[in-house]
């Protein structure tokens, strides 16, 4: 064997070592998840109400009060629930009210308080 066949052979093998020094591995399934965290001042758009915001902020929920001021009115035929169409589908202004109660309580963003007099 020649002097430059030596070589050669010795650097095919030496490259073949490196190759499999290098071989890329499987991830770990159970290594924690490595998440980048950004902090800094958030932005806050224009008419933002920084009250809500700070309520927000320490988990307090708003505290509303639900009422539907003159649903099935029927001195006013151009409210968006009339009369007529309350007793088309047979549902009271109580019922209509309680329904709306629980709409906005399941959006769980307020505290819903009942102005009314029932339980």
């Amino acid at each position: 064997m020649t002097r430059f066949a030596t070589l050669a052979a010795l650097t095919a093998f030496t490259v073949v070592l490196a190759g499999c020094k290098t071989a890329p591995t499987q991830p770990d399934r159970n290594a924690p998840v490595e998440q980048k965290v950004t902090l800094g001042a958030i932005k806050m758009p224009p008419g933002v109400d920084y009250a809500r915001a700070r309520l927000i902020a320490d988990n307090r929920r708003v505290k509303v009060y639900t009422e539907l001021v003159g649903i099935g009115d029927p001195k006013n035929e151009k409210l968006l629930f009339p009369a007529r169409v309350a007793q088309e589908i047979g549902v009271t202004p109580v019922q209509m009210r309680r329904r709306f109660m629980d709409t906005v309580s399941k959006s769980k963003r307020f505290e819903i308080y009942d102005s009314g007099s029932s339980v």
